[in-house]
């Protein structure tokens, strides 16, 4: 999946060839990159083109600055995409990933005119919600990183090499300020399928915010529970890149 270029930044690299039925975007949760989404394409069937989202601040774009305010990366990013709608698309996103894949979608819709085939939300709350956890993003330093380790989602062998972390900081810091001052603005449906993924020991969001996604979909909604917490795309990599594969197939016409 990731040895040819992608000719856009916003994408990681990618071996897929041919002509896909589907093509799923992928987005990071926050401080993290489209190397969370390393190998999914092999799990999914060939007639879906599984591309992960590359933000501004990571891996190969580390040397920009990330980006603050999501209505900003949702413009940017739904113009990047466009020369790739020529097949049916949807999206996947987990936590930060799903509202800004929600916004993406939305900018497509009513910008220009494209509707996803199909959307999933994993570990992330519907936009509708406003966040019910104190913000991190503000925090200094050592809470912060008092509170990474509390998540569980960055390595301790990360957490704890000092030089490393003053790399990482600012562009997870600004993850945080993003997701956690986003209110989306007269949230409105998405003219497709919806489904929302949750972690069964996942406290940081509650199945019932997950769960609302409901709302903002065509009605036709499903919910699949996993084992695991907030993290459980990691932790649970193997039986979430299973449902995700087989929802994403009842998108294909």
């Amino acid at each position: 999946m990731w040895s040819h270029a992608s000719g856009s930044p916003w994408l990681a690299e990618t071996d897929y060839v041919g002509r896909p039925k589907l093509r799923l975007f992928c987005l990071p949760y926050a401080g993290g990159g489209a190397a969370i989404y390393r190998g999914w394409s092999r799990e999914f069937p060939s007639t879906i083109d599984v591309r992960a989202v590359r933000l501004p601040g990571r891996e190969q774009r580390a040397a920009e600055p990330a980006w603050t305010n999501l209505e900003q990366v949702a413009t940017a990013l739904a113009r990047a995409l466009l020369p790739l709608l020529d097949q049916p698309f949807a999206f996947f996103g987990h936590s930060m990933g799903g509202a800004i894949a929600y916004e993406v979608a939305r900018v497509l819709a009513r910008d220009h005119g494209r509707m996803a085939s199909g959307f999933m939300a994993s570990a992330c709350r519907a936009p509708q919600l406003p966040s019910s956890r104190p913000w991190l993003h503000p925090l200094p330093d050592r809470k912060l990183l008092d509170e990474l380790r509390r998540l569980g989602g960055t390595a301790p062998s990360v957490l704890d090499n000092a030089e490393l972390m003053q790399l990482v900081l600012p562009t997870l810091r600004a993850d945080l300020q993003l997701i956690e001052t986003y209110v989306a603005a007269r949230p409105s449906s998405l003219d497709c399928p919806i489904v929302a993924f949750s972690g069964l020991r996942d406290f940081e969001v509650g199945r019932d915010q997950i769960a609302a996604w409901r709302q903002v979909g065509n009605g036709d909604f499903r919910l699949h529970v996993v084992e695991g917490d907030h993290f459980f795309i990691n932790s649970e990599r193997e039986r979430l890149i299973s449902l995700a594969a087989t929802e994403a197939e009842r998108w294909i016409a």
